[in-house]
């Protein structure tokens, strides 16, 4: 019982550390009149439906970005993922008319506002050059850098509009487009109607919602992630316990034997948790370091929910729905069928273990996917990080016995090698019901959890 205390303890502090990091470090302070804005990025001119918003038209131009940003700009267009999840945009400039009304010297973190006609300009909070741009070959110098409550500008550079500027915005530059800034209430970000209303109004070729592309900064996104594993560490200490307990407390068989292999090998399950939920973690730490792979991973699962078709087109489907039995009975199906039975345990039956590098994959991709780097998914990631724990358990849970294969079969000992594969795939079938339990669990919440986040 102490032990087990002790590991509630530490998935607390875990938690503890996560919460304390978005509540104290992350959040936004004072809201500017940026703060809740959209931009909306094309070559198209607005539609007569745009008269209902209070925007400003502008001019961007995007500067030249990194190898890697232009060949995961090339892979996302040659795909199907659909609109851009607006948490990254290349750096741009932007050229802002009736700059005296937009701007004031309370949006900066530090410096001053550029004077009209000068080659001087304002940095947003996420860009990377603080002391000079250059652009289509001129040079402009940084002399003031905005709050990241400017959200909507986070990784613009904002120039008064003036004449002498016009060379740079040349319309025949694929590298220049009409920006549309849209000033919206904090409760129209996440409102249908709103959206599809900006959508019919400005037909650009992508729209940007901004408002939740803050970056956490290293310090707080470090502090986060060590919780996240001090979280995922406890609870899979927990449930290991558990399962321990359990095996002595003459369950029927079909459960009883899987849970007496746990208790004798939780070495194993412990070395399994640490291999997949170390994945997890560390893979989210590097993509920390690269953001726009992560982005272009998030605009192919989101492309993927959005397109009704395949597994995730169903799950997106049962949580459109709102219905929580129905995504908890999607989620669940996918997540047992194919994430487990399919992808873990039938290819471990022909190529013994195998199935337990395809669950290693999966944690790659996790903390790739989910890393908790901007704001909007910090937030998001406090309950959805149970939801990691449960699931997780339920592919390390399918991964070891998985691993009872080659054990058992190549296990120099009687009885025959024939009786010994056997063993080996009953106990895989009386595993995957413990398993199937576990995922339910998961499946449940996460329902719940998802569709009143989105709400």
């Amino acid at each position: 019982m102490r032990k087990s205390i002790t590991w509630v303890l530490v998935a607390g502090a875990g938690f503890a550390l996560m919460l304390s990091s978005y509540l104290g470090l992350q959040r936004l302070g004072s809201p500017t009149v940026w703060t809740n804005a959209v931009m909306c990025i094309g070559r198209a001119d607005p539609t007569p439906a745009a008269e209902s918003f209070d925007y400003v038209a502008a001019r961007l131009r995007f500067l030249p970005t990194t190898p890697l940003g232009q060949a995961l700009e090339a892979a996302s267009r040659s795909t199907k993922a659909g609109k851009s999840s607006g948490l990254w945009l290349p750096e741009n400039v932007v050229s802002y008319p009736r700059f005296d009304e937009g701007f004031t010297q309370e949006m900066l973190a530090s410096g001053r506002l550029p004077f009209p006609g000068r080659d001087e300009l304002l940095a947003g909070w996420q860009t990377q050059r603080r002391e000079k741009v250059t652009v289509a070959g001129r040079t402009f110098k940084v002399v003031g850098v905005l709050r990241k409550e400017v959200v909507v500008f986070g990784y613009s550079y904002v120039i008064p509009a003036d004449p002498a500027h016009a060379g740079i915005f040349d319309p025949s530059d694929r590298a220049t487009q009409n920006a549309y800034i849209v000033r919206l209430a904090e409760k129209d970000l996440t409102d249908k109607e709103v959206r599809e209303r900006l959508t019919e109004a400005f037909p650009t070729r992508q729209l940007f919602a901004l408002a939740e592309a803050v970056r956490v900064e290293a310090g707080p996104y470090f502090l986060y992630m060590a919780g996240f594993g001090l979280l995922l560490a406890g609870g899979a200490a927990l449930l290991t316990r558990l399962y321990v307990f359990l095996a002595g407390k003459g369950l029927p068989g079909f459960l009883r034997s899987p849970l007496a292999e746990i208790s004798r090998r939780r070495r194993l399950l412990l070395g399994l948790h640490l291999g997949y939920f170390g994945l997890v973690v560390l893979m989210a730490a590097l993509a920390y370091f690269v953001p726009a792979v992560q982005v272009f991973l998030l605009e192919q699962v989101g492309g993927a929910f959005r397109s009704g078709q395949g597994p995730l087109g169903v799950a997106g489907k049962a949580y459109g729905s709102g219905n929580i039995p129905v995504a908890a009975a999607a989620t669940l199906a996918i997540n047992f069928l194919l994430g487990s039975l399919a992808y873990i345990t039938l290819p471990s039956v022909v190529l013994p273990g195998i199935g337990a590098l395809a669950a290693g994959f999966r944690a790659l991709l996790w903390g790739l996917v989910l890393a908790p780097g901007w704001v909007g998914l910090s937030k998001a990631m406090l309950p959805h990080s149970f939801t990691l724990l449960l699931e997780g358990e339920g592919y390390v849970l399918a991964s070891f016995f998985a691993l009872l294969i080659p054990m058992y079969l190549f296990r120099p000992a009687p009885p025959a090698a024939g009786r010994r594969f056997g063993r080996a795939l009953l106990l895989n079938l009386q595993g995957n019901l413990l398993v199937l339990i576990v995922l339910a669990v998961a499946a449940a919440y996460e329902a719940v959890e998802v569709i009143l986040q989105m709400k």
